[in-house]
């Protein structure tokens, strides 16, 4: 009685460490389950954030680079004509200062000798005219359509027979064929360093 107590005692305890053995694995095998669970979500985790920073990049980029250059690219498109015609009147007054200055003018003596009055008449209120210390005349004027100016310049010349001597033309950004001019005027028939008539006030 007492072996076969003693053998069913063994038998009992052998099943035990099995169940033992069994359980720890089943322990194991879920605790490794969980483990490749937790590592596959923070994989997919830092795959979000690598997307997310990506698209914050992109979104950047296309907000401070991308649409700016495109706004400024259509902008410059749309003044492109205006600027052509800008472009086309310079070069149109550009050739036409060019053979005024290099022309030689030619006339009968003038009618009248010119000095700061007929000149400031002769270009309007807007002008500004006075004598430089080489005595020629230094005409300024801020603004005027300049088909006006080259008009009254050409009726100065005829009438005092005057030679440009220096130039400085701007076209003015209005768009409106106005320009600003500041020039030096000299008789030619009149020696060096001889007053103007009348040019003093």
């Amino acid at each position: 009685m007492r072996n076969q107590r003693g053998l069913q005692c063994a038998s009992y305890c052998e099943q035990a460490h099995e169940l033992a053995v069994v359980d720890t694995d089943s322990a194991r095998a879920i605790a490794c389950a969980r483990i490749a669970t937790l590592a596959s979500a923070e994989q997919r985790h830092q795959r979000v954030i690598g997307i997310g920073a990506l698209l914050l990049i992109v979104a950047i980029l296309f907000a401070y680079v991308w649409l700016p250059a495109v706004r400024e690219r259509d902008r410059l498109t749309a003044r492109l004509p205006q600027l052509s015609a800008q472009l086309a009147l310079m070069k149109t007054q550009a050739e036409e200062i060019r053979q005024l200055t290099s022309t030689s003018l030619i006339a009968p003596a003038p009618p009248t000798i010119a000095n700061i009055d007929t000149l400031q008449s002769a270009f309007g209120d807007g002008a500004r005219v006075n004598l430089d210390p080489s005595r020629a005349f230094r005409v300024v004027i801020p603004r005027i359509v300049y088909a006006t100016w080259w008009d009254r310049l050409g009726d100065v010349q005829s009438r005092h027979q005057l030679q440009i001597i220096s130039l400085t033309l701007q076209a003015l950004p209005d768009g409106r064929r106005e320009v600003s001019v500041d020039m030096l005027m000299a008789d030619q028939t009149r020696p060096s360093g001889s007053p103007a008539a009348g040019s003093a006030k």
